[in-house]
């Protein structure tokens, strides 16, 4: 039953995905996404930049699978033999986002929203070539978020204070790396909202594995 729920779930947030993002093919956020982009770069100071960009780094592509790897190793190791098949819905998440990115025609922020630095051992370019609808960092961080806090909730050997405690730390972590691609200018609002929808249908697709 519990996993018909996740699927079912997992259903619900990929319509809304598709729902919003025919939305966003027909520019229905443009003034949305510039007055959010100008009000969070206003209120949060460049003095923040560097801690921002690691935070975004954290979410890049090649450490989210290290993370993963490391998960479903240790999980392996604790007889959930299954928990490898966590990267079926991950390469799916990304099929998700290279189709969004190639279908729609969504410019990222202009160069002068941007304001992350390079990591140096992760180099990246400072342009915004062909479209950044939706953000595979908020796609990433949410699908690793939701397996966290699924885990973290089904541990026996916390009580319930700590378990709500542990979630809200996952919970704020996730969402200061969502803010992140917004504080940097590498994403509109609507990028992370895109990208946040399908973390959630991917990572509760995820949680049939567990």
């Amino acid at each position: 039953m519990q996993k018909l729920l996740f699927l079912a779930s997992s259903g619900f947030f990929l319509f809304i995905f598709y729902l919003f993002s025919k939305l966003a093919k027909r520019d229905k956020f443009t003034k949305f996404d510039f007055d959010w982009m100008v009000k969070i770069q206003d209120r949060i100071p460049a003095s923040f930049n560097d801690v921002f960009s690691f935070l975004s780094m954290t979410a890049r592509f090649e450490v989210m699978v290290f993370v993963l790897l490391v998960l479903v190793v240790w999980l392996m190791f604790h007889r959930k033999f299954l928990t490898f098949l966590l990267f079926f819905p991950f390469a799916a998440g990304h099929l998700f986002e290279i189709y969004g990115k190639t279908v729609l025609d969504h410019p990222g922020p202009p160069m002068y929203f941007l304001r992350e630095r390079a990591i140096d051992f992760f180099p990246q370019w400072y342009s915004h070539p062909g479209s950044s609808y939706p953000s595979g960092h908020a796609m990433r961080i949410v699908f690793l978020g939701i397996i966290l806090g699924f885990l973290l909730w089904s541990a026996k050997k916390f009580g319930v204070g700590n378990k709500f405690l542990y979630l809200l730390l996952t919970a704020f972590y996730v969402s200061l790396v969502l803010l992140s691609r917004m504080v940097l200018g590498e994403h509109w609002p609507t990028d992370v909202i895109g990208g946040v929808l399908l973390g959630l249908s991917f990572g509760l697709l995820a949680l049939i594995f567990l």
